[in-house]
């Protein structure tokens, strides 16, 4: 019995954490979410990111801290 990993052809499982940062959908909301992470990391600030259930918090935290610079960020 094929897997709907075989049957679309995908290389990795979806929805998996183990999916690189980079490779994530980037949609118009999470772009602006990630805008405003940028400006709160530039000026210092400090912010709560909030949304439903599955609706990608975590993930979008992922793909902004794998951007920051370890030399500027801990």
């Amino acid at each position: 019995m094929n897997t709907y990993r075989e049957f679309f052809g995908l290389s990795v499982w979806p929805f998996e954490k183990e999916v690189p940062a980079e490779e994530i959908f980037q949609s118009k909301e999470a772009m602006e979410a990630g805008g405003r992470l940028a400006y709160l990391a530039k000026t210092r600030g400090i912010g709560l990111v909030t949304g439903e259930v599955g609706s990608g918090k975590t993930t979008l935290v992922r793909r902004f801290v794998q951007d920051l610079s370890p030399a500027l960020h801990k």
